[in-house]
């Protein structure tokens, strides 16, 4: 029997509208294979969800003028998901992170399934801290110099590079809120070491489809020895971490997500899916490539890991790439009124970020409608023969 194809996007932030970068990425993209499998006579599936707790929702909320992140989260989850409708994207499920039954509770014994059998452990290390917000600053809430590459980055990974970082190796930590310089604070919190994947991790990749860029990366981490991940932060939002001690910290959002992906995988279904193709941004290669499979092997050595990553560059706008939290972008349900689904979806797999950059133009979108409308004269009269031929035939 052919195991059924699974295939996933990656979850977006529920911190703004999708923006047509989103839809030049994963989306539509994964959508065209899940479309072409099913044409070819395969069971399919194709599944995501929504990022519910990342920080960069409750910053969303808070710059917004004081709305409760659950307010954010809500708003922008409705609009996510109507935008994948309007264009034709179609999932075949969508997680939710904060409604779907068992989510959180399966998350949580995870993480304490991994901290039981010694994979995950406490580190004493320096952490940003906010003076003037008293806030504990990581993820979204901190801004500072990337410690691999040295460009401006986030907290816990950089966007540039693709390495991840702990908030307290960033250079000029700054609070993301008021603006204020960050201090240095030791917090304890739970790590989760990389290292001892190392041989299974190198196993993978030589089997794994994944494009050079990608690859590099994960060849750079694995020659640089692969670092320790901060897996638990001190904070309010997201899924309080189930060990001792560590109450008021909230588990990696990140981490969150290897579980939350497994929620998808059914190995008694009556088509087993086989190891997952994963569409995703270069900026999630490393929690895609590295991250995930040791969460997997960690957690159950039998569960199957991806065969191929499907994985776009930046797509740019105006010469920066398309951006929620910093609302550099054309969002996509006013490109989905302005110009339907059919163009928006012909004009984003043509100008897709498939191994490079690409930068969206108003004179590349009139060249595709231009395109488009060649093809669906052609097919117009194709079609109008075929039925000239039927009625020809049923008369004689």
């Amino acid at each position: 029997m052919t195991p059924r194809r699974w295939i996933t996007a990656t979850p977006p932030t529920p911190n703004g509208h999708l923006h047509v970068g989103h839809m030049a990425g994963p989306y539509i993209a994964g959508d065209v294979l899940r479309r072409f499998t099913g044409a070819d006579g395969r069971a399919v599936r194709y599944t995501t969800g929504l990022d519910d707790h990342q920080t960069y929702v409750p910053v969303r909320g808070l710059k917004d003028g004081a709305r409760k992140a659950t307010e954010v989260a809500d708003a922008y989850g409705k609009s996510i998901t109507s935008t994948w409708a309007d264009a034709e994207v179609g999932f075949d499920r969508i997680g939710r992170p904060r409604q779907d039954a068992g989510y959180i509770a399966f998350v949580q014994d995870f993480f304490r399934r991994l901290y039981d059998g010694g994979h995950i452990v406490a580190r004493t290390r320096p952490l940003p801290y906010c003076g003037s917000c008293q806030l504990w600053l990581y993820e979204a809430y901190v801004s500072g110099g990337c410690p691999h590459c040295g460009a401006r980055s986030g907290g816990n990974a950089c966007e540039p590079c693709g390495r991840p970082n702990i908030c307290g190796d960033l250079a000029d930590p700054h609070c993301v809120l008021c603006g204020a310089a960050a201090e240095l604070r030791d917090c304890t919190r739970l790590f989760l070491p990389l290292q001892p994947f190392a041989g299974r991790l190198a196993e993978f990749w030589d089997q794994v489809v994944m494009p050079p860029h990608l690859r590099a990366l994960c060849e750079q981490m694995l020659e640089a020895g692969l670092p320790e991940i901060a897996v638990s932060h001190p904070g309010e939002w997201g899924i309080p971490v189930p060990v001792r001690s560590f109450e008021d910290h909230r588990i990696y959002v990140w981490f969150e997500m290897g579980p939350g992906y497994l929620l998808e995988y059914d190995p008694d279904a009556a088509t087993p899916a086989e190891g997952p193709v994963q569409f995703f941004g270069y900026d999630n290669g490393y929690f895609h490539a590295v991250l995930f499979p040791v969460l997997f092997t960690a957690y159950d050595p039998a569960i199957p890991l991806p065969t191929a990553f499907i994985v776009n560059e930046f797509y740019r706008l105006d010469g920066l790439k398309f951006s929620t939290s910093r609302q550099h972008a054309i969002w996509a349900p006013d490109a989905l009124t302005e110009i339907g689904s059919d163009l928006l979806r012909y004009h984003v797999l043509s100008d897709r970020p498939n191994g490079r950059q690409t930068s969206f133009s108003c004179a590349d979108l009139t060249t595709s409608r231009g395109q488009l409308d060649r093809w669906n004269e052609w097919l117009r009269r194709l079609f109008l023969g075929m039925h000239l031929v039927r009625w020809d035939c049923a008369t004689r």
